[in-house]
């Protein structure tokens, strides 16, 4: 079968995806900044396991028009239309081009609207990391400034509804994922 791909404009009109929200997701790249998990290079820590082997990285909706054509990258799309990325060398070789759930790892974002409709982020650690970051274990703590950037970048997304209902959507899946594991491992009935 051929694989037919998209020049990336074609992307943000099929996806729902319009200039305004690359934009914000560059906006949002922005607030991070260069700030990490700590105040030098975590990776040490676990030596880059989270930037090591060929797992699938989530994108944020339109994301994927950052990388379709990026060297050291393979979008990868599936039939109910989740978009994914496959990096394909080393975290050192592209930091500065991460995808948007690399650079906030090991943080996940929880949002809620409160009645006044202002933006309430809450910052969890991603479940994902469990096995794989020093952090999940909970004996260290991420920097405060990285949190901040990680909840400025959460907010500056949330501007457009879509990436409101995507982290909505994924704090849902990864609450599922939780649940499943605590199941399955027996977690929840000691």
């Amino acid at each position: 079968m051929t694989e037919i791909r998209f020049p990336c404009t074609v992307l943000n009109l099929i996806s729902g995806i319009d200039m305004n929200e690359l934009d914000l997701i560059k906006s949002a790249y922005d607030c991070l900044g260069r700030v990490t998990p700590l105040a030098t290079d975590c990776g040490r820590l676990c030596a880059g396991a989270c930037c090591r082997g060929d797992g699938e990285i989530w994108l944020l909706p339109g994301e994927e028009a950052l990388f379709e054509s990026a060297d050291g990258f393979e979008v990868k799309t599936y039939p109910d239309g989740d978009t994914r990325v496959i990096c394909k060398q080393s975290c050192a070789a592209y930091r500065n081009r991460r995808p948007y759930y690399c650079r906030i790892f090991p943080y996940f974002p929880r949002v809620c609207r409160q009645e006044d409709n202002s933006l309430s982020v809450r910052l969890f650690i991603d479940p994902r990391a469990a096995g794989l970051c020093p952090f999940a274990a909970g004996s260290i703590s991420p920097d405060r400034r990285f949190a901040k950037a990680v909840r400025c970048s959460v907010r500056k997304l949330c501007e457009s509804d879509i990436f409101y209902e995507h982290f909505l959507e994924c704090a849902q899946f990864l609450d599922e994922m939780g649940e499943f594991s605590a199941r399955l491992f027996g977690e929840g009935d000691r």
